[in-house]
């Protein structure tokens, strides 16, 4: 519904521009087949609604004081950094094609973006040094961002270079291009690397088959080879594989339950156990210190992010309050990641926050807002929040959704319904940033 009241409200304004008239014309790229004349006014009032930005956190640079963030300058997503809570955006990219996502080497090193050319989806990774890109990958392939290695001197990804269709396993020195290697050959297109050990000889797989069924592996980057480490027997998912500092490896896996929780999969035997306790709730994205001394982990709690606090056994947990009642923001990398003085960074978006960076303490639970997004001159105090409601299917079962209810006071008694079915079955409609559809809610009073 959104993509199309976007393509409606842009064509109005582009018409708008170009006419004088009480009614804008139809752009000669637009058919129109028993539309109505569009009011001029009709144009002035939703372009605010089209101008929001929203602000991703991407990561953290060496000294942990500094965010990395992608937000819209012009019409594209581009690479900044912010040196603080409120502080100014400072621009580091300077591409006409949007920048999804970047990441620092740790320890301060090459800055590497993903990018790909008019949204083909061909990804390819570059390095980035004082505005300008130096490619790293073929130019030609799928290539998709894993993980850096401890010291920041490799970097590992997927590359469908070798025939076009399977994500082989690379790694490579940012510093010297041309430098990429091959280190596992598979067959699949789910295939990333997502960890390699503290002595950078070992690195963990995923190889993502459907959404209930994943495989973990690990390569052996010195010899070659690729083991898996998941039992063969039985389907599960399996997701974000981390080192653990006990010799196991965190990851978030439905093994044996309903939901997904993190827990500890053995390399030995395949064998997991859950960390996380909840009876409940998928949790959905998580960061642990080297030390494994603290966790944070998000659920996804009735389709909103709940962000808890823990000590890495599974013991008690703390949930941060002062976050908006949203959802983290989906980004191509790690939506949680800890700064090298111990703050989590993430990016939460909600029908008041178009999208916007904060931090959180985990010893004090204090969260932090680092960016403030324009909205267009609007005033998102007059967003409507969503409300939860259930309702019965015709077969018994109970279906969940947000409910957002004009503003009684300016719409009273009943109002028009639309109804936004999510197409599913692997996704479900959340409470983000509502965006131009605001301008039915706000303007229409439509719920």
């Amino acid at each position: 519904m959104a993509r199309a009241l976007n393509t409606l409200l842009a064509a109005a304004l582009v018409a708008a521009a170009h006419t004088a008239a009480a009614a804008v014309s139809i752009p000669g790229a637009v058919t129109a087949d028993g539309v109505a004349p569009i009011p001029e006014a009709t144009a002035r009032d939703t372009r605010p609604y089209l101008e929001f930005r929203r602000a991703s956190f991407l990561g953290w640079d060496a000294t942990g004081r500094t965010a990395l963030v992608k937000t819209r300058f012009g019409n594209t997503d581009q690479l900044h950094t912010v040196a603080g809570p409120g502080a100014a955006r400072t621009q580091l990219s300077f591409e006409a094609e949007p920048v999804p996502f970047a990441s620092q080497a740790p320890g301060g090193g090459p800055l590497v973006i993903q990018k790909d050319v008019g949204g083909n989806e061909f990804y390819q990774l570059y390095r980035l040094d004082n505005g300008a890109l130096e490619l790293l990958t073929d130019g030609k392939s799928r290539n998709w961002f894993g993980s850096w290695s401890r010291d920041g001197r490799l970097l590992g990804y997927a590359s469908s270079r070798r025939n076009g269709a399977d994500m082989d396993l690379y790694v490579l020195d940012p510093r010297t291009p041309g430098s990429d290697r091959m280190v596992a050959q598979v067959s699949g297109g789910g295939w990333n690397i997502s960890d390699f050990s503290a002595d950078g000889r070992t690195a963990l797989a995923i190889n993502r088959i459907s959404i209930n069924h994943a495989v973990v592996a690990e390569i052996d980057l010195d010899k070659g080879g690729l083991r898996v480490l998941t039992p063969k027997k039985g389907v599960a998912s399996y997701g974000d594989a981390h080192y653990a500092a006990d010799g196991q490896i965190w990851v978030l896996s439905n093994r044996d339950s309903d939901f997904v929780r993190l827990g500890k999969l053995d390399p030995r035997n395949g064998a997991f156990r859950p960390v996380s306790r909840e009876p409940r709730w998928d949790v959905t994205d998580y960061v642990v210190s080297a030390d494994d001394s603290m966790v944070a982990y998000a659920i996804n709690e009735a389709g909103v992010s709940r962000l808890r606090i823990g000590d890495g056994t599974g013991g008690a947990v703390r949930t941060v309050e002062g976050l908006p009642d949203g959802v983290l923001d989906w980004s191509f990398g790690r939506l949680l990641q800890l700064s090298a003085t111990g703050q989590i960074g993430l990016s939460m978006s909600s029908a008041r926050v178009p999208g916007d960076v904060y931090s959180v303490d985990p010893k004090t639970l204090a969260v932090k807002r680092w960016t403030w997004s324009e909205a267009g001159g609007l005033d998102l105090e007059r967003n409507r929040e969503p409300e939860l409601v259930e309702v019965t299917s015709f077969d018994g079962e109970k279906v969940s959704g947000f409910l957002y209810r004009p503003d009684p006071a300016r719409f009273p008694g009943k109002r028009p319904l639309i109804m936004d079915i999510h197409g599913g079955p692997e996704g479900q409609s959340r409470p983000g940033f509502l965006g131009a559809d605001n301008y039915l809610v706000n303007e229409l009073g439509v719920a």
